[in-house]
């Protein structure tokens, strides 16, 4: 596990724009330069840093660097933006807190969070999840009002969240 001071002695953090750039030349025959942007962009959305031949994810890089301690749990991107490693953007989040705030799903659609076709009642079904557990929220003539049932659920249920 890196130390603060290694990583601060490898890197400086850019807080305004989350970004981490390399103080001195590392990897194999230096092909890590000096005042490069470090990390690589990750299947999973995620960017990660290798230091030491040790993997880490930038986001909790960012959060050890500022704070000096890493995170309890897990960290939350406030606006769904994995790539967005600004401080102001990261919080200390439950790991349910943390799957509350993920984005429409790439294969919805309805064009809205927590909506779905009922093809055997033909109605738009509008559902969320708290506790692990899926709540049905009910069945509607229109994917808009079971979007507005969706949106009133996450006021009662979701209440940590942040506005986007």
């Amino acid at each position: 596990m890196i130390t603060h001071r290694r990583l601060m002695d490898l890197f400086v953090y850019v807080e305004n724009s989350g970004d981490f750039i390399r103080r001195v030349a590392t990897g194999r025959h230096g092909c890590h330069r000096a005042g490069e942007c470090a990390g690589t962009i990750q299947s999973h959305g995620y960017l990660i840093i290798t230091i030491d031949k040790k993997r880490y994810m930038a986001h909790r890089l960012a959060w050890f660097y500022v704070h000096g301690a890493w995170p309890k749990g897990d960290l939350d991107h406030i606006n769904g933006d994995k790539l967005d490693n600004r401080i102001i953007n990261l919080r200390e989040a439950t790991r349910q807190q943390n799957m509350q705030n993920v984005r429409r799903h790439r294969h919805n659609t309805s064009g809205y969070k927590g909506v779905a076709w009922h093809s055997q009642r033909n109605k738009w079904r509008a559902y969320i999840f708290d506790s692990y557990r899926q709540i049905h929220l009910g069945l509607f003539d229109s994917r808009e009002a079971a979007a507005l049932a969706r949106a009133n659920a996450e006021k009662k249920y979701h209440s940590h969240r942040v506005a986007r």
